[in-house]
């Protein structure tokens, strides 16, 4: 099942009410996938599929936003991916998000530069 506008609340719930239809016919929640646009989108499901199941306790969901899903995957897999990375000048950036990519670009891009202080002239 693909729905283009998952943002959409009516959309969740639906999405929700078919997860549930699949559940009680047998699927096991490892089994199926949902990918939403963002976060907020992503609760949304998830907070009507726990209100419509009349399971106890659901585990393994796998319900992503595309990115996190890009994410989860790489880490997941972060071995196979540094061992198949044929340039020894080739490495897989640590796994940062907002301020953090932005420092560690920062500090990369500085780190040969002599910082003297604030009035340094230097930016």
């Amino acid at each position: 099942m693909i729905i283009n506008k998952i943002s959409d609340k009516n959309n969740a719930k639906l999405i929700a009410e078919k997860y549930v239809e699949w559940l009680d016919f047998g699927v096991l929640p490892s089994q199926i996938l949902v990918l939403s646009f963002n976060s907020n989108s992503k609760k949304n499901i998830l907070k009507n599929i726990l209100n419509l199941t009349k399971k106890n306790n659901i585990s393994d969901l796998k319900i992503y936003t595309y990115n996190g899903l890009v994410n989860n995957t790489v880490l997941d897999n972060w071995t196979t991916l540094e061992n198949k990375i044929n340039n020894s000048e080739s490495v897989i950036i640590p796994r940062l998000t907002g301020m953090e990519i932005s420092q560690y670009f920062l500090k990369n891009i500085i780190k040969n530069e002599e910082v003297k202080g604030y009035n340094s002239k230097k930016s």
